[in-house]
């Protein structure tokens, strides 16, 4: 929540959109496409989908976890495309395979990862000439996953910051012309192609977005 001049108080697979992180561990090289297992070590469907990949000559990388690292990516993924805990979460593995992650309350069976790679992979190009403007503080948590997610799709964006009084005075007279009068808004404010969206999810962003460039 913001305030003017006040500090910032603080059995079905699913399948989510395109994602990539650095890899911690590599377990098989190839020039092939290599897909990612996110699991536990002491989990045995994930230990059984591994042993299946190796089986089948299927190059791989393996990321634990239980590692801090992991679960930071796992929450950005979330934020990005919009999915609860609740599904990332779930029982062990996570895969990530031809530009998709496929999440199963029961993990993820070799004859899933299977089936989508054997789907065509589409390539998606999103180039952005109408800046995404950000209103917030550069220490809100929301905005840092917002701004990221903009970077990895190479979305131009403007970050200004609330701590700067000139920019809060045009933060409040923007609400303010947008029909918006609450004394206090959550973090971020985004406005793009004339529309301000408060604390939006990325999908409402990139949607935003993409008509400005149509």
């Amino acid at each position: 929540m913001y305030l003017p001049a006040i500090a910032e108080q603080d059995s079905q697979v699913t399948v989510l959109k395109s994602i990539s992180y650095p890899t911690l561990q590599l377990a098989q090289k190839s020039d092939n496409e290599i897909l990612t297992v996110y699991g536990r070590t002491n989990c045995t469907v994930t230990n059984n989908l591994i042993n299946e990949l190796k089986v089948r000559k299927i190059p791989y990388q393996f990321k634990n976890v239980n590692v801090q690292e992991v679960v930071e990516e796992l929450f950005q993924l979330e934020f990005e495309e919009g999915v609860s805990n609740k599904v990332s979460h779930s029982r062990m593995p996570l895969v990530y395979v031809k530009g998709k992650l496929l999440a199963a309350p029961n993990g993820i069976k070799i004859q899933q990862v299977l089936a989508q790679r054997s789907i065509p992979q589409k390539l998606t190009v999103n180039p952005s000439q109408n800046v995404v403007i950000i209103y917030s503080k550069s220490q809100d948590k929301n905005t840092q996953r917002l701004i990221k997610g903009l970077q990895r799709r190479q979305i131009s964006y403007q970050l200004k910051d609330l701590d700067t009084a000139a920019i809060e005075q045009e933060f409040w007279k923007l609400l303010g012309q947008n029909g918006i009068t609450a004394k206090s808004v959550d973090l971020p404010i985004v406005y793009v192609s004339d529309k301000v969206m408060i604390k939006p999810s990325m999908e409402q962003v990139l949607t935003q977005q993409s008509k400005s460039n149509n």
